[in-house]
């Protein structure tokens, strides 16, 4: 039904053509009818008049043969497989349509947020590896201060060190010449006593010593006690002996403290 539904407006087309070429055909018969009339009626007048009217048939037999020739390359309808391919290839364009349409709303509605998530995760990563490269140059700068700090720390405590050293030296020092002093003054047993710290003070110094002079400090300790134990037998030999420890004490300055 459909089909010939489809094929009617051409047939009446077709109809409708021959029906108008049906026309032609008695208007043109009718006009040869008259032509021949006049044809006849010429045939008494002159040459140059039945010339011109012989043309008309010749005209006419022309326009007749265009006429048919159109009619006859008309178009013929389309079959029934080439309706099926016209179809298919429409129903094909469709799915394709809608098959792209489906792929970018999938694509915008799935992998475009995806794909700004990873944007924005590499700029974080690009952002955290600059702080990260800010940390490591500020840890190395925090590290430097420390190590400067570390050293002036121990530069500290050395002269801190030597400072102390330096109190025991004079402590000592000062011990050797009261004890001097009173063995001038015929007091050896005021001389012992001022020898009393002595030799707890030498003991705290002697590393220095021993860094300075290890021989000067092994020997130091044995003659002290030599001296505070010939005090009182033999003063004038203490004396003796207390001149050359202080002499010795104050070679030792210039070694240590200089």
């Amino acid at each position: 039904m459909n089909e010939n539904f489809e094929n009617n407006p051409l047939e009446e087309e077709l109809s409708e053509t021959a029906k108008e070429t049906e026309s032609n055909e008695v208007f043109q018969a009718d006009e040869a009818v008259e032509t021949t009339g006049e044809m006849e009626s010429t045939l008494t007048s002159p040459p140059d008049e039945v010339t011109e009217s012989s043309e008309v048939p010749e005209v006419v037999e022309t326009n007749l043969e265009e006429e048919f020739s159109e009619v006859k390359t008309e178009k013929e309808p389309p079959s029934k497989v080439k309706k099926f391919f016209k179809q298919l290839l429409t129903y094909l364009i469709i799915i394709l349509i809608a098959f792209g349409a489906g792929f970018l709303l999938d694509h915008f509605l799935r992998y475009r947020p995806l794909d700004d998530q990873l944007s924005a995760g590499q700029s974080e990563l690009e952002q955290a590896t600059e702080d990260i490269e800010a940390l490591e140059q500020d840890k190395e700068l925090l590290t430097y201060d420390l190590n400067f700090a570390y050293d002036e720390v121990a530069e500290l405590m050395y002269k801190l060190e030597l400072a102390e050293a330096r109190n025991q030296y004079y402590a000592i020092l000062v011990d050797v010449n009261n004890a001097r002093l009173e063995l001038f003054m015929e007091a050896p047993e005021a001389a012992v006593a001022a020898l009393s710290l002595t030799s707890d003070r030498l003991e705290e110094l002697l590393p220095l010593i021993a860094e300075t002079d290890p021989e000067v400090a092994l020997s130091l300790p044995r003659r002290l006690e030599l001296i505070v134990s010939g005090i009182e037998r033999d003063p004038e030999t203490a004396k003796i002996d207390l001149e050359l420890f202080i002499k010795d004490l104050l070679i030792l300055e210039l070694q240590m403290f200089d």
